[in-house]
């Protein structure tokens, strides 16, 4: 799972309709899990899934596309099953 939301829309919910649709999709095609990786910094993000019932599975770290700016990151995981 990823995305990414303009700022100006931040903070409206967009992102929990988004996921819960995507969940729910999940569901009814048969997938087992979700995953989704986060920035560790990224509290938005982070309050999202942890409200959507995804747990971190796994920690580790990723360098943004064309720089050398090494990020913390969090993959989460919803089991579906």
């Amino acid at each position: 799972l990823g995305y990414a939301i303009h700022k100006d829309y931040w903070r409206q919910g967009y992102a929990t309709e988004m996921i819960k649709a995507l969940i729910d999709f999940c569901h009814r095609n048969g997938a087992r899990k979700i995953t989704a990786p986060v920035a560790q910094e990224n509290a938005g993000s982070n309050t999202v899934l942890k409200k959507l019932n995804f747990y971190i599975e796994k920690e580790g770290s990723f360098k943004k596309r064309g720089t050398d700016i090494v990020y913390a990151e969090y993959t989460y995981r919803l089991d579906l099953t």
